[in-house]
């Protein structure tokens, strides 16, 4: 049997807040403790109530109770006969369940426990699962109440806490409600305000919308205006620039046209050489001509047949000068002509050149005019599209006047609410008070 002193629970105890030095009692028995020598602690100590007792590895087993062992010692005969080793030897037959509890849990938790095992002499308490001590029925109850009593001065001292804040809710509540029914009168009142100045602003809104819309259809038409004329402007520069290219290519026929007549008079030209050479021919065969009939006058008989031959050569050579002067007469004719023809290629060319530059100027007249009424036509949509941005802003601003007149209704319809909230908060946080 091992037995432990008072000192040595205490300094187990130390560190359990609850447990104090003189709670637990160390008094303990194995399980293979004789019978007698168990009996002999509850004789040298009538207050024990319960005896613990542990097994080898000094975790409980159960205990020994003071009701079971008091019947032996009232026994006469009873103690002598455990004293015989032969029938003192085993105490397994008296040893009962006991409640068990580790000694860190908290106070409440092992009352629990107690009364759950229907404790009524005591309880054996633990730490890691072996035997530390025993503690009374008496100072588990005492815990209980004191227990209880904590509790109960908690509950006190909740219920104070609870007054207090109710005072003060009290007061919050009243402070609350009238401030809530004042705001309430200031938000009525800012509604009604908001009510009349969105009434105002939406009849302006429309006003403006209406002249903007009247604007703006004014615009789309000076818009419209503004790109048919560059339209059109556009189309004179095109037909301008086409009658240009005409121009140019007028010029160039005649310049080629000129070019010609050129060389038709050089050809004339060389056609005179040309009648020259055949005149100066036709004048040495009229030569020849007539030296040879000279000559064939002169043969007689003989020389006839020369004679017919250079009369026809005489005649021929006539022929030729007659076609000689024809012809230079006509060319004559024809240089003439073509000189009359140069001089209107001149002119021609002249007033063609003088067309083709009016053309220019012309077409830049007409490029500077069209881009202005580009400008003046994009200047007057963009004016258009803003006027159309205001519109729709003001239609906008219209409708969010409106809009805030029906949230100024509805905003003076909630402070009406509100006000009756308040008074119903009021009145309801002082039936909670009462009933509190």
């Amino acid at each position: 049997m091992q037995t432990t002193s008072p000192l040595a629970v205490v300094s187990a105890s130390a560190d359990i807040g609850w447990l104090r030095a003189d709670d637990g009692n160390d008094e303990h028995v194995r399980a293979d403790t004789p019978l007698h020598r168990a009996i002999d602690r509850f004789y040298r100590d009538t207050a024990l109530r319960l005896l613990p007792v542990v097994d080898a590895l000094d975790q409980p087993v159960g205990a020994l109770f003071d009701r079971d062992i008091r019947q032996l010692l009232l026994n006469p005969f009873g103690h002598a006969l455990l004293r015989n080793p032969s029938y003192g030897a085993d105490l397994g037959a008296y040893v009962r369940s006991c409640p068990v509890a580790e000694a860190s849990l908290p106070v409440p938790e092992i009352i629990d426990r107690y009364r759950a095992a229907d404790g009524s002499e005591g309880m054996i308490l633990t730490r890691g699962g072996r035997f530390h001590c025993a503690i009374s029925n008496r100072r588990l109850i005492q815990l209980a109440a004191e227990h209880e009593l904590s509790r109960t001065r908690s509950r006190l001292a909740r219920s104070q806490q609870v007054e207090a804040a109710s005072k003060a809710f009290e007061r919050h509540v009243a402070l609350l409600s009238r401030d809530m029914v004042g705001l309430a009168e200031r938000i009525e009142a800012n509604a009604v305000a908001t009510a009349e100045r969105a009434s105002t602003t939406g009849e302006s809104a429309s006003s403006v919308a209406a002249a903007a819309a009247q604007g703006n259809g004014n615009l789309a038409a000076i818009a419209e205006q503004g790109r048919r004329l560059a339209t059109a402007l556009a189309q004179i520069s095109a037909n301008t620039r086409e009658a240009k290219a005409v121009a140019s290519d007028a010029v160039a026929l005649v310049a080629r046209g000129s070019a010609r007549t050129a060389d038709l008079s050089r050809s004339a030209q060389s056609i005179d050489a040309v009648i020259g050479l055949i005149s100066e021919i036709a004048a040495k065969v009229n030569l020849l001509a007539l030296n040879a009939g000279i000559e064939a006058a002169r043969a007689g008989e003989a020389g006839r047949g020369f004679t017919v031959v250079a009369n026809e050569v005489k005649a021929l050579s006539r022929r030729a000068s007659d076609a000689a002067k024809t012809i230079i007469e006509h060319v004559g004719e024809m240089q003439m002509a073509v000189r009359e023809v140069t001089d209107t290629h001149g002119k021609v060319e002249t007033a063609i050149a003088a067309i083709a530059s009016r053309s220019g100027e012309i077409e830049r007249e007409v490029a500077g005019q069209a881009s202005g009424t580009h400008s003046i036509a994009e200047n007057t949509a963009e004016v258009a599209e803003a006027t159309a941005v205001i519109q729709s802003d003001t239609e906008a601003i219209a409708w969010s006047a409106a809009t805030a007149s029906r949230g100024a209704d509805d905003m003076r319809s909630l402070a009406r609410r509100l006000a009756e909230d308040a008074e119903q908060l009021s009145s309801e946080a002082e039936s909670f008070l009462r009933v509190l």
